[in-house]
């Protein structure tokens, strides 16, 4: 996991002096992510923490924005993300039919700064605040174990690269951390439980500048 977010904020090293090429005037776009999920720890009260690990997994966006000649964009986005948990454990027990998936619908208000490097690729930075709605859904084979939600506080930091494609029509690439406050479930026995997310995503998006 270390590995994928050093290869992704690799990205942001590309990021050179600002100049003056800017999306400017309203857009909409969409994008795809592969998602990475870091462990989770699930602590239950008073009866211990299991870590649960994820396949890797998908997410999608649709944002509506708009840009400044002086290269900020700030907008709203609505996402959705899954993860399956893959197994997981208690200290040195492994639990390998820990199983369920952890999903979140979301709305973030992000802005960025575009870069200018005088070709038709355009590097970006950007950070974003917003809600994110966590429905867990973990059973140990065949006994389910957590079926719950929680609406939490949702962070993330981009760094990328947008492909001009026209002036009006724009691929987007980038690596995403995000995050969330630590979230608190009942499991089926009306046991509280803390959990964390974080995820590492690489997306690719379209954005349309009208």
């Amino acid at each position: 996991m270390e590995r994928k977010f050093i290869a992704g904020m690799a990205i942001a090293t590309c990021v050179a002096a600002p100049g003056a090429w800017a999306i400017e005037g309203p857009y909409v776009g969409a994008k795809g992510s592969i998602v990475w999920a870091d462990d989770s720890d699930w602590a239950f009260e008073g009866n211990g923490t299991i870590e649960s690990e994820y396949d890797t997994n998908f997410g999608l966006a649709a944002v509506l924005g708009t840009g400044t000649a002086a290269g900020v964009r700030v907008e709203g986005e609505l996402f959705y993300r899954s993860s399956d948990i893959d197994g997981g454990n208690i200290g040195a027990v492994e639990l390998d039919e820990l199983g369920g998936d952890v999903s979140q619908w979301g709305v973030m208000a992000n802005a960025y700064y575009d870069f200018d490097l005088g070709s038709p690729v355009k590097p970006f930075v950007g950070a974003g605040i917003g809600a994110a709605q966590i429905n867990a859904d973990v059973d140990l084979g065949s006994v389910d174990v957590i079926d719950d939600d929680s609406t939490e506080f949702a962070y993330q930091l981009t760094a990328g690269l947008m492909f001009e494609v026209s002036p009006n029509l724009m691929i987007t690439g980038a690596y995403r951390y995000q995050a969330t406050s630590d979230a608190e479930f009942e499991d089926e026995l009306g046991t509280t439980v803390d959990f964390d997310w974080a995820s590492h995503n690489l997306d690719v998006g379209l954005l349309f500048v009208f």
